[in-house]
């Protein structure tokens, strides 16, 4: 593909993604970013904070608001999401 085909079709993409988020919170498509952020570098909150552009603070708190709710997340280590959100 050429690469300027390439760069199309990448800025095509947030329009499509923005239709799939209708109907959803930002604070539904913020959590499942962070927890699928996290489980792509498995549990590791350096790199999901860095990939996400947001403080590792911010990150922690985030963590720990949806593990005081009962939302699994991702231990450092691991290799996915742990139980059911």
């Amino acid at each position: 593909m050429p690469e300027s085909a390439f760069a199309s079709t990448v800025d095509q993409l947030p329009n499509e993604i923005a239709s799939w988020l209708v109907g959803h919170t930002v604070a539904e498509v913020e959590r499942e970013l962070i927890l699928h952020t996290l489980a792509h570098h498995c549990g590791c909150r350096t790199h999901t904070a860095r990939t996400i552009k947001i403080s590792i603070r911010t990150l922690r708190n985030k963590i720990s608001e949806y593990e005081a709710r009962g939302i699994a997340v991702p231990a450092p280590g691991d290799h996915g999401l742990r139980g059911a959100h």
